[in-house]
This record gives C-alpha cells, sequence and structure tokens, in this order.
C-alpha cells in the first residue's frame, strides 16, 4: 500500500511542477503588464494554483493547501477586476510560489516548511483598503468588493466496482454472511491518473440485488444508469446466479 501512495503523490508533484513551470512566466507577465494582463493569462494562474490547491488537499498535504489557497484567493480578486494589480499583489504572489516550489519539491518535508509570512501577507492585502488591497474606482464611502464567482463544483468521483478478493464476514444479525470486495486501482491507471488531478475519490459499491434473475438484472441496469448519470463507473460486476 505504501508503494502505491508514493506512486501516486509521484503523480502529483509531476502534475503541480508542471503548473509551477507555467505559474512563474505568468505571474512575471502580470508584474510587468499591471492591469493590461491579458485576462487568458489571469485565467491561467488561477486554475493553475487551484488546481494544486485541490491535489494537495486530496494527500492531505495541508501546508501547501493553506498556501495556494491563500493565493487563489488573491487572484481571484484580481481576476474579477475588483483587485489593482499593484506591485504589492505581484511581489506576495511572486514570494507564494517560491515557497510553493520549496515545498513540492520536496514534498515529504513540506509540512515543516514555514509559509505563515507568505500567507500574512496575502491575507493583509485581502483585508486592507491600503496600496494593493482597495478595490478600483471604489467612491467613498468605500463599498465591499463583489464576492469572488463560485468555484465550479467538483466534478462526482468515479464509481468503481471490481473485486479483486473476497472475504466472508457475519452480517448485523450474526448470521449472514457479507461478502467484503476491494477493488485494485493499479488497473486502471487513466481514471486514477484524472482522479488525482481533479481532487476526487474512488468508491466500492456492493449490493444484494432483490427478487428472481429477470428482476436482479433490470433492477441492476437501473441502478447502473442512476450511477452514471451522477459519476464514473470503471468496472462492474453484477454475479447473478442462474437458479433464480
Amino acid at each position: 500500500m505504501a508503494e502505491e501512495d508514493d506512486e501516486l503523490l509521484g503523480m502529483f508533484v509531476q502534475e503541480a511542477t508542471e503548473h509551477l513551470e507555467t505559474i512563474e512566466p505568468d505571474l512575471l507577465t502580470l508584474e510587468e503588464q499591471g492591469d493590461n494582463t491579458d485576462p487568458e493569462i489571469i485565467n491561467r494562474l488561477f486554475r493553475s494554483v487551484h488546481s494544486i490547491k485541490g491535489s494537495a488537499g486530496f494527500f492531505g498535504l495541508s501546508s501547501i493547501t493553506k498556501l495556494s489557497h491563500t493565493m487563489e484567493n488573491l487572484l481571484g480578486k484580481v481576476r474579477e477586476k475588483s483587485m489593482t494589480i499593484s506591485p504589492a499583489v505581484t511581489d506576495s504572489l511572486l514570494s507564494g510560489l517560491d515557497k510553493l516550489q520549496t515545498m513540492i519539491h520536496d514534498v515529504s518535508a513540506s509540512e515543516a516548511v514555514d509559509a505563515s509570512e507568505q500567507i500574512a501577507t496575502i491575507q493583509a492585502i485581502l483585508e486592507s483598503s491600503g496600496v494593493g488591497g482597495a478595490p478600483k474606482a471604489a467612491p467613498p464611502p468605500p463599498k465591499p468588493a463583489a464576492p469572488p464567482p463560485p468555484e465550479p463544483e467538483p466534478e462526482p468521483a468515479p464509481v468503481a466496482h471490481g473485486p479483486t478478493t473476497e472475504e466472508s464476514a457475519a452480517g448485523h444479525d450474526g448470521k449472514k454472511a457479507v461478502t467484503i470486495k476491494t477493488f485494485d486501482l493499479q488497473k486502471y491507471p487513466d481514471a486514477l491518473a484524472e482522479a488525482v488531478t481533479h481532487g476526487r475519490r474512488f468508491f466500492s459499491i456492493a449490493m444484494d440485488l432483490p427478487g428472481g434473475k429477470e428482476e436482479r438484472i433490470d433492477f441492476f441496469n437501473t441502478t447502473k444508469s442512476l450511477m452514471e448519470s451522477v459519476g464514473s463507473i470503471v468496472a462492474t460486476d453484477p454475479h447473478f446466479s442462474s437458479n433464480k
């Protein structure tokens, strides 16, 4: 299991490193062009930092998650044009980027990296009405900046149902045997990589289908259709008996 975890963490580091390679030149462009920066560059910055935050949260990397979340909030203000792109804004983002690079390049030691100064600086800009924090063209008395657009809801997690091992355990009544099935993620590398990138989770669902064989087939097909409407099914294993 530890080997699988290391492999998944390696995928996160690779993905995050690719995002860092685009964040740095985009931040330098933001620093140079200020409010005249192409909106697509700002959107790309926001998406890259958002992706790092989501994946880090999936792995419980709290230091990376907190810093990237704070940077995301500031970029959200810039993206909605309620924040002037001042030197204070770009300097704080570049400083935050330096810390992210340090933590991601040595992810196993990331929790020991202190990013409190960078987080506090960005928070002060967000909360301040001074340089770098004032809403653009806000007449007195100052009006609160419009809230950032809501983040898109994450896509439903893939539904995984494909047993590789089985063991029996007593049911809650102490009589009925319950079959416990586990799912081998290594058989589905593409689904696994996509889940890690978007911060999704896998679920293995087992159910006792009621009625005779035909009823079971109908019930299974209906249930499968419902699950497909809310998530991605990567494997199914109905196990229909032939005598009912």
